[in-house]
């Protein structure tokens, strides 16, 4: 069976990021969910896509296949 990716909300940041390293690291494989694709890590077992929290679609998009979300709240207003 497929392993579906974990995916990550601010992996461009310091939490998200250190979460998606650690969890490279370890072998899993994620989806860094960014709003700018050119910021996101190259990591390896790591696919990038581009969302932010006021965009239900492109958010819904970038967490299909995916059972477990790390969620970093932002800060925006």
């Amino acid at each position: 069976m497929p392993q579906h990716p974990i995916a990550i909300t601010g992996a461009t940041g310091y939490l998200g990021g250190h979460v998606a390293r650690k969890l490279s690291a370890s072998g899993h494989a994620t989806r860094l969910i960014v709003r700018d694709s050119s910021r996101a890590p190259d990591l390896a077992h790591a696919e990038v896509a581009v969302a932010n929290y006021f965009d239900q679609d492109a958010m819904l998009a970038a967490l299909e296949g995916t059972h477990r979300l790390f969620f970093v709240s932002g800060n925006e207003l």
